[in-house]
C-alpha cells in the first residue's frame, strides 16, 4: 500500500501543480488575447479610416470630373446656337451666300474684276 499511495500523492502534486499552471498562465493568454483584440480593433479603425478618405477623394475627383463636363456641355450648346443662326441666315439671305463666295472663294459676277492684295 505505500507504494501506492506514493504515487498517489505524486500523482496528486502533479494535478495540483498543472492546475496551478494553469491559472499562472491564465492572465498571460488573457493579455494575449486582449493584445490581439486591441490590435484587431485598431486594425479595423484604421481600415476604416482609409476607406472614408478614399471614399471621400472619389467624391471630390467625380464632382470636378462633373463640373468640367457641365462646362464642356455649356460650350458645345453655346457653339451649337451660333452655328444654327448662321445656317439660319445662309439658308435664307442669298446676299449673305454672294458676299461669302466673293469675300472666301474669290468668285466674281459677270463683268467684274478680281484682285488680290497681297501684305508684306
Amino acid at each position: 500500500m505505500g507504494y501506492k499511495r506514493k504515487n498517489w500523492k505524486k500523482r496528486e502534486s502533479f494535478l495540483l501543480n498543472s492546475r496551478l499552471d494553469f491559472f499562472k498562465r491564465l492572465p498571460r493568454e488573457k493579455a494575449k488575447s486582449l493584445f490581439s483584440t486591441k490590435m484587431i480593433a485598431i486594425f479595423c479603425a484604421i481600415v476604416f479610416v482609409v476607406s472614408w478618405l478614399w471614399g471621400a477623394f472619389q467624391t471630390y475627383r467625380l464632382d470636378n470630373q462633373i463640373e468640367a463636363l457641365e462646362q464642356q456641355i455649356e460650350d458645345v450648346e453655346t457653339a451649337y446656337k451660333m452655328d444654327s443662326t448662321e445656317y439660319h441666315d445662309l439658308k435664307n439671305s442669298p446676299s449673305l451666300i454672294e458676299h461669302i463666295a466673293r469675300e472666301n472663294y474669290y468668285m466674281k459676277s459677270k463683268g467684274e474684276q478680281i484682285y488680290i492684295l497681297k501684305k508684306k
